[in-house]
């Protein structure tokens, strides 16, 4: 399932945790076969546009108009006061006085016809038990009209949680790829705000819109990344100072906890810490981190804080370039079978030959990937030094190996690594 979001004028696909999987699930078609409740989890009630939007356009890919399903959004208010049996029979105007049984019978008459997914908004307040009285109507339903075909899905937060089981799609952000480095120049300084914003902002929508507008507002010239970074600092700054003070005042102790091994202390508000590229590796927002070493950049763990700030997909995308561009670059070289003599790469083809090296545990028993000379062990200087091009001055393929090197080793990967990766492209494509 894809959720389109719009930051800086740019409308790009965000992945969510359980985007997939939600999606997975709407695929399956399960309005046909059975009658489900279920909980959809966003960060705001406020953002949830683009996962309606989404749902809405996932479950009219899936029924591909077999059964011409349906999406209704009912009204989080009705729902709240009278619950799912009330919204849906004044949805189809049937008097919400009657009897629970008519009620059920009613409906399921009108969804035997054509089915609903039934889509309800985060409650303006709480219902308890929400979840299992709906259950207990749709099972009604489905009883005494045994072809009536409808889902539920609920969206709430994570402050007000309907259920403990729910599809996840609080943060999010662009899925990390190399779209990025084919963007037309004019273009490109709004899609790298976008995918900045989105990580600095923990994935959050309302967050990441905040700062998008701040953004904006401070009308920065294109590839000005120095300006960026003081208006993401001045934006974590006074974020961080408006936390309640006893939220704000323990975090700096329990990030250090964290970092020491500890779990996480309750007293912390969950959109603080989050899962990037959800991979179940829990650290502090980069907002929050940015904050925290502006006010302190020496603290005990302020290593960890600065690799919060690392902007995973970014990296990644550039990362991956670097690793086709110096493919390229290595195998257009020209090599002697042999290595020189004293190479300090052919202890590790000796070893890697023998079995006894970490490598070798990595490859498959056979085929035709498995090295079969000691160049598959040098470092890509080394083999720049075998090419008589490199040994004229400067060299642009040594920048291949910099810049690999850079992001391999988690620094910054901002705008001027952007443009020096495809920098990089267009010497290679020449």
């Amino acid at each position: 399932m894809r959720v389109f979001v719009r930051i800086a004028n740019v409308r790009l696909p965000w992945q969510f945790k359980d985007s997939d999987r939600l999606g997975d699930w709407i695929d399956s078609r399960p309005w046909i076969s059975r009658s489900p409740v279920t909980v959809v989890r966003v960060a705001d009630p406020n953002f949830i546009d683009p996962f309606v939007v989404a749902i809405e356009d996932a479950v009219l890919a899936a029924d591909r108009r077999a059964t011409d399903a349906r999406t209704v959004i009912l009204d989080p208010a009705e729902v709240a006061t009278g619950g799912f049996e009330a919204a849906a029979a004044r949805h189809f105007e049937i008097p919400t006085e009657r009897p629970p049984l008519d009620l059920a019978t009613l409906i399921g008459r009108e969804t035997a016809a054509r089915p609903i997914i039934w889509l309800i908004p985060p409650l303006p307040t709480d219902r308890p038990a929400l979840i299992d009285e709906t259950e207990r109507f749709v099972d009604l339903v489905t009883k005494v009209v045994p072809t009536a075909r409808l889902c539920v899905l609920f969206v709430d937060t994570p402050q007000s949680p309907l259920s403990g089981r729910c599809y996840d799609l609080t943060s999010g952000g662009p899925k990390s790829d190399t779209d990025l480095l084919g963007i037309p120049n004019n273009q490109l300084w709004q899609h790298y705000l976008h995918r900045r914003i989105a990580w600095e902002s923990g994935g959050r929508l309302s967050r990441a819109d905040s700062l998008a507008r701040q953004v904006e507002f401070a009308r920065l010239q294109p590839g000005n990344d120095a300006a960026l970074e003081k208006e993401f600092t001045q934006e974590a700054i006074s974020t961080f100072s408006e936390l309640p003070r006893e939220k704000r005042d323990p975090l700096l102790k329990t990030v250090e906890e964290f970092v020491d091994g500890k779990p996480l202390s309750d007293r912390v508000r969950p959109d603080l810490f989050w899962d990037p590229a959800h991979l179940r590796v829990t650290t502090p927002v980069p907002w929050v981190a940015r904050a925290m070493l502006q006010l302190n950049p020496r603290r005990p763990f302020s290593e960890f804080l600065r690799g919060c700030l690392l902007c995973i997909p970014l990296a990644q995308s550039l990362l991956t370039a670097c690793f086709l561009i110096e493919n390229q670059v290595r195998g257009r070289i020209r090599l002697p079978n042999d290595a020189p003599p004293g190479a300090p790469f052919e202890e590790a083809w000796q070893q890697f030959v023998g079995g006894a090296s970490f490598t070798s545990s990595l490859y498959p028993a056979s085929g035709p990937s498995v090295p079969a000379s000691p160049w598959a062990f040098a470092s890509l200087g080394e083999i720049l030094c075998q090419d008589e091009g490199s040994l004229t001055g400067n060299d642009w393929r040594q920048e291949v190996r910099l810049l690999r090197n850079h992001l391999a080793h988690g620094h910054y990967a901002g705008w001027e690594t952007l443009q020096l990766t495809r920098q990089l492209i267009s010497r290679l494509a020449s």
